[in-house]
């Protein structure tokens, strides 16, 4: 069975938000409905799961400069309410057995449900990621965010 996507979600308990951790080898190319989410966006919320060095934390931020968006860093370990025309940038590293790591970026918008437009949510509407060796990490998160900040300038 051919899966375009395969997305577990992961629960975390207490006060902490949902984070979201694939499962597959390697998603670099977002939808065409991904890409064109992205359209609208006035302000970034960045973070990622775990940065005790703060190193990925800077690269996501000078990389996410480039869509010359207001932009504040956030503590993805608590919850981050996402308002209309922000989106909340979520990067992630899963590692792996054998020296391997699963690096992930995802954007959660703030969604409207149609039929009943006064309900509003949270969604994971962009994600990307691929499987790398685990000191490579650091170069996927920045080419993950350069794919991010392209997909947000052609949607715009």
């Amino acid at each position: 069975m051919k899966l375009d996507r395969v997305i577990a979600g992961l629960l975390v308990v207490g006060s902490l938000s949902s984070l979201s951790v694939f499962a597959a080898d390697s998603k670099m190319n977002a939808a065409d409905w991904e890409k064109s989410s992205l359209k609208g966006i006035k302000s970034i919320k960045y973070g990622i799961g775990y940065d005790p060095t703060k190193a990925y934390t800077k690269t996501m931020a000078a990389t996410l400069a480039d869509t010359k968006l207001p932009m504040k860093s956030v503590n993805l370990d608590v919850e981050q309410p996402v308002e209309s025309g922000e989106a909340l940038v979520k990067t992630y590293i899963d590692e792996r057995k054998g020296g391997q790591a699963w690096v992930g970026l995802a954007v959660d918008q703030k969604s409207q449900l149609e039929r009943n437009p006064s309900i509003t949510y949270s969604a994971e509407t962009y994600a990307v990621g691929k499987l790398v060796a685990k000191k490579d990490a650091g170069a996927a998160i920045k080419e993950m965010c350069t794919q991010f900040v392209k997909d947000y300038n052609a949607a715009k």
